[in-house]
């Protein structure tokens, strides 16, 4: 048995050896960052869900000798971590599928890296078996050779593109299965046999076509009776005219005095007194005066 698994292991480490490093990007969320002793953090990600199984351990630095700036930056999304892993994957006890090639990693705050140190990993249940195991223990041999370069710059597309959408852990939230068909029981045989002995009657298939122009031709609209209103004329009252009254012109009666004219006598007025002159003129004007009223 031991030498079946030797073999395995060496087919393994063939295997690896012509296998490319790869990265892949975790949220903060995963991290649990402790106090700062001595310029450095404490931390712990641990990670489980669909495809992966692991913890990783160890030390980062605190960026400035800044107590709380990793801190405030796991709680407003700023932080991520980086896993380096060596593809290799195991069964699980629960037969799904798990990556354990995990050998180093890195911290990112806002997109630039913070020096950790003493990293370790260790995988947990279902990923945790005997084969599991050895095969990460191989993993981590073939990656410590590429430690040197390997956050150098060497692979800054790869970790970019990762880096650009990190692992969350809803992402690693198992499917919801879904719901099974209800399996119904079949019927009894008397059943069948009622059923097959039935005459086959012939349904009557419908066009769609036609019930679809059925459908569209519209409804009869019904015209509304419009009443039409008789155009009441009022009566014109009669009445009549004010006629402007005529004012009563009264004519004066225009007496016209006719002059008289009187033919006075000659008198031989010369050898008359002043005194007698003026008696005949009074006396001759009385009587002009009565003529003329007489002719009124």
């Amino acid at each position: 048995m031991k030498k079946i698994i030797a073999l395995l292991c060496a087919c393994a480490l063939s295997s690896f050896a012509q296998k490319n490093t790869e990265f892949q990007a975790f949220a903060g969320e995963f991290l649990k960052i402790g106090d700062m002793k001595g310029g450095y953090h404490s931390f712990s990600m641990p990670v489980k869900g669909e495809g992966w199984a692991f913890q990783a351990e160890g030390q980062v630095q605190a960026p400035a000798g800044d107590p709380y700036v990793l801190l405030d930056g796991v709680i407003d999304g700023l932080v991520y971590a980086v896993i380096a892993y060596v593809p290799a994957v195991a069964a699980g006890t629960d037969a799904k599928d798990y990556q354990v090639g995990m050998f180093d990693m890195m911290i990112y705050l806002e997109d630039e890296a913070v020096k950790v140190r003493d990293v370790k990993f260790k995988l947990l249940p279902p990923a945790n078996d005997e084969w599991a195991l050895d095969m990460a223990r191989d993993a981590a041999e073939i990656g410590n050779a590429s430690k040197a370069t390997l956050w150098n710059g060497s692979h800054d597309v790869e970790i970019t593109r990762t880096a650009a959408v990190p692992l969350t852990k809803k992402d690693l939230q198992p499917a919801k299965p879904k719901p099974a068909a209800r399996k119904l029981p079949p019927p009894p045989a008397q059943e069948v046999e009622e059923a097959a002995e039935e005459p086959v009657v012939k349904k009557r298939v419908v066009k769609r076509k036609a019930v679809a122009e059925e459908e569209e031709t519209p409804a009869p609209v019904k015209k509304k009776r419009v009443v039409k209103r008789k155009k009441v004329v009022e009566p014109e009252e009669d009445y009549e005219e004010e006629t402007p009254k005529k004012k009563k012109v009264v004519k004066k009666r225009i007496v016209k005095k006719k002059r008289v004219i009187v033919e006075e006598e000659p008198e031989e007025e010369e050898g008359l007194t002043i005194r007698e002159k003026r008696r005949r003129a009074a006396a001759k004007r009385q009587k002009a005066a009565e003529a003329s009223d007489y002719e009124d």
